[in-house]
């Protein structure tokens, strides 16, 4: 039996048996980070959100299997599904809801065969908040329009410039869903007061319940504002200025 040596390598515990060197250490990988997709479409009252859930995993001898669990309401961890062996990430459905939390784990096996142990990440709730609720400010000339189509069944919507809709509170995320079509116009998205982008809302054809921003906020939850304004301009397509607030999307503690 060959003698062996331990040694240090780049931050790698290895195992020389006569002329080989073994990995022995494990992957490194980051606790699963969840998203709101932008680009996406909601169903119309608690049917799925589609998260991007994400994680990190490193080795020397190059990572040959991932595993990624979900939780929901602190029960036993149970296998997401990935689109290879190797894949860092998933596309996650959910369902909105005021008392369901979630959590993500993630670990990753290397060439070398060695297994991490899970990276978990924080506990967390999908909440989706309807226009016209007592959470949401509205500022200016806003007019409810009832449709099945719509989350809920309802939207709120403004034409003239400065009619504002917000949500202040504590969260990890957030996301704006609205309507798209023929006489839609452009609105603003401020966060803490700062203007984060324009929405061109115009689309030849209408569009519901499309998740049009979204945005997260890194580390330890904390209260933010987010807010949809109608600019009164347009696309020289569209034949109107209206925006809808159909609902705000938030990842809270």
């Amino acid at each position: 039996i060959a003698a062996y040596d331990e040694y240090s390598f780049t931050g790698k515990a290895l195992l020389r048996i006569g002329t080989d060197v073994v990995d022995t250490t494990p992957p490194t990988v980051t606790a699963p980070d969840a998203n709101f997709r932008p680009a996406t479409q909601i169903g119309t009252t608690t049917t799925p959100v589609s998260l991007k859930v994400k994680f990190t995993a490193a080795d020397a001898s190059g990572i040959s299997a991932t595993d990624l669990e979900q939780s929901v309401n602190a029960a036993a961890f149970g296998d997401v599904p990935l689109k290879t062996a190797t894949s860092t990430g998933a596309n996650v459905s959910v369902a909105p809801s005021n008392a369901t939390t979630r959590q993500f784990r993630a670990r990753a096996t290397d060439g070398a065969g060695n297994t991490s142990g899970f990276a978990t990440g924080p506990l967390f709730k999908v909440k989706a908040i309807q226009n016209g609720s007592a959470s949401i400010v509205q500022t200016g000339t806003w007019t409810t329009e009832s449709l099945s189509s719509f989350y809920g069944g309802s939207v709120r919507y403004a034409s003239a410039a400065g009619a504002k809709q917000s949500v202040t509170t504590t969260m990890n995320d957030a996301a704006i869903v609205t309507t798209k079509g023929p006489n839609r116009g452009k609105a603003g998205v401020y966060v803490d007061g700062v203007l984060k982008t324009t929405l061109d809302l115009y689309s030849s054809a209408t569009a519901y319940r499309q998740v049009v921003y979204a945005i997260s906020f890194p580390g330890a939850a904390t209260s933010h504002k987010v807010e949809l304004r109608a600019l009164g301009t347009k696309n020289a397509s569209s034949s109107g200025t209206r925006v809808d607030l159909d609902a705000l999307l938030l990842m809270t503690p």
